[in-house]
């Protein structure tokens, strides 16, 4: 693992001529850099210069909680050189660590951005911190925005309202609603509602008879409902009965069901689910707000409706699965079981999973293999999840039906994930028979973390073939990666044999930005101060890279490892791909 001194000398002869060339900002290095340790202070300054974007953003979100008050100051130089977008997303991230004089700081740059769209939204996020003065002047800015351009009234709403007498909030409300179209104007409402107290409630009970969409006025009923006094319910439950719609009266009724008396409530509830499973529209939003009120012969009822393969009820398993019994939790796997219901696998199982009794998830894990094995080992995401959830309820016999599984599917992320479904489960000899189909995998960007997965589980020959593997992997930067995955199962001492080499090869790597990375992984691995050389030349090879938006991923790796906020990359995890040259 020593770098011997001719090669970092030409290492950082070609990082200076480069930095200089693409980036003026960054001062020259010399050899005594390469044994300075790399400080966070010396690393914020450098990517603070960066003109932000998306990714800079994200990073910044990760080592913000690492960072000290002088180092977010630091940040906010960024705010200034990032465009609209990136400044509303950068305020968002910023905004809880920022004191008083800092949010003042922001809020300056903020203002002076261009489009009154951005800038507001971008104050919004900073209001709960300005001064007094500052907030006012904010608030009625975000007021005549939200009347003259209703489209957006909901986010100028939404965090303008806590700051709002009552009667100007109101008539605010009044005013938009003869401007937004249905949808936004009660998403307006929602906003607002909460900052209103029973007093006030009156005057928009008063108002929503005047709007002429019914939609609107059902979806503010129900969201009105749970703030309403007990002596006004009666009003609104008037007002929900007077909607011709059948399915906007079921929302409104929907809502106001839970704050009803008893014998009031399972009227309305069986008329709103009674008008709710007439449309599909709406359907799931009342289904779910009627759920836990309905009676077993009510739930049964939706579970015939589910019965009837129609994919647009799937969702009404994930409304009703906590409320239903041990009959109608098994009537529901038997739906999950058929094959006219497969598309339900991603939907269904997650909703019955959490409320299964142990026989029943044995049925249910032994019901998502069936349908595994049918599918030839194509499973999405979700269903992934499931059968990991139900790994403590697999016998061996249908661990090894997984395992034998994942050399079925033609697409990488589905071996990928069946195999991590099972990993805590596996013996020495499944990991070794998983391992085979893990080789197999032909996507790097999926095989490398399940192989890195599997590593602690395999016996000295299936490791052994873990490390000849990626030996045999021709380019440069995924081998380093695949190095890096297993590096971290190995005791310290066992580290050196597999790191001299990694980092010669991730030494050699023309490609700035994927040296950078991989160097950035492999120091990640090892212990203070081995790291430290590493890191300075990641760091060195990261601001040469010419591509900006490179040039921030490069950095971001690196500061991932300097503040430990590296995070994990398993297998079975959002179906977002891997990407070997990015530690997100």
């Amino acid at each position: 693992m020593i770098i011997h001194g001719s090669r970092a000398l030409s290492l950082v002869r070609l990082f200076r001529a480069t930095v200089v060339r693409h980036d003026p900002v960054v001062a020259d290095h010399t050899d005594a850099d390469l044994e300075t340790p790399l400080t966070v202070d010396e690393f914020m300054r450098v990517f603070a210069a960066q003109r932000p974007d998306r990714d800079w953003v994200e990073a910044v979100g990760r080592f913000l909680p690492m960072l000290d008050p002088e180092q977010v100051t630091g940040l906010l130089t960024a705010l200034s050189r990032a465009d609209r977008r990136t400044r509303v997303d950068l305020a968002r991230v910023l905004a809880p660590h920022l004191d008083r004089g800092q949010a003042a700081e922001a809020a300056a740059v903020v203002a002076t951005t261009k489009g009154a769209a951005a800038r507001l939204a971008a104050l919004g996020c900073l209001v709960d911190r300005l001064p007094d003065a500052e907030r006012d002047n904010a608030v009625a800015a975000a007021l005549q925005r939200a009347v003259k351009v209703p489209a957006e009234a909901h986010d100028l709403i939404a965090w303008a309202a806590p700051y709002l007498p009552a009667h100007q909030l109101v008539a605010t409300l009044r005013a938009l609603a003869t401007k937004q179209v249905p949808r936004m104007h009660y998403q307006t409402l929602r906003a607002a509602v909460a900052h209103l107290a029973p007093d006030d409630l009156d005057e928009v009970l008063a108002f929503l008879p005047t709007i002429p969409e019914e939609a609107v006025r059902a979806f503010a009923l129900a969201e009105l409902a749970p703030l309403l006094p007990a002596d006004r319910v009666g009003t609104a439950l008037a007002l929900a009965r007077d909607i011709g719609a059948g399915i906007y009266r079921a929302r409104a009724l929907g809502g106001l069901a839970p704050h009803l008396q008893a014998d009031e409530c399972a009227a309305v509830v069986r008329d709103a689910l009674h008008e709710s499973l007439r449309e599909s529209e709406l359907r799931e939003v009342v289904v779910e707000v009627l759920a836990p009120l309905l009676d077993r012969d009510q739930h049964d009822t939706v579970l015939t409706l589910v019965a009837g393969g129609d994919t647009r009820t799937a969702g009404l398993l994930r409304c009703c699965a906590p409320y239903l019994d041990s009959a109608q939790l098994d009537r529901a796997l038997d739906l999950l079981s058929d094959r006219r219901f497969d598309y339900l696998g991603g939907e269904g199982l997650p909703a019955l999973e959490p409320w299964l009794s142990p026989a029943q998830r044995c049925r249910a894990a032994a019901d998502l293999l069936a349908r595994v094995v049918r599918t030839r080992g194509v499973l999405d995401h979700p269903s992934a999840l499931v059968l990991a959830a139900l790994a403590e309820d697999l016998t061996a016999a249908q661990v090894d039906a997984v395992v034998d599984a994942a050399s079925l599917p033609y697409e990488s992320h589905h071996r990928a994930w069946l195999i991590a479904a099972v990993l805590p489960r596996l013996s020495t000899a499944q990991a070794v028979r998983a391992l085979e189909h893990a080789l197999g995998i032909p996507d790097a960007l999926w095989r490398t973390p399940v192989l890195g997965d599997l590593f602690p589980r395999l016996d000295a020959d299936g490791r052994s073939r873990v490390v000849a593997f990626t030996a045999t992997i021709d380019d440069p930067a995924t081998r380093v990666a695949a190095v890096a995955a297993f590096l971290v199962h190995l005791p310290l001492r066992a580290r050196d044999p597999h790191l001299g080499g990694a980092l010669d090869v991730a030494e050699a790597i023309a490609e700035p930005h994927e040296r950078a990375i991989a160097l950035a992984r492999l120091a990640a691995a090892l212990p203070a101060p081995a790291r430290d050389r590493p890191l300075r030349l990641a760091f060195c090879a990261a601001q040469g890279v010419a591509d900006r938006s490179r040039r921030i991923r490069a950095l971001a790796a690196v500061g991932a490892t300097l503040t430990g906020t590296r995070t994990e990359l398993p297998a079975l995890r959002p179906a977002i791909p891997i990407v070997t040259t990015d530690l997100r």
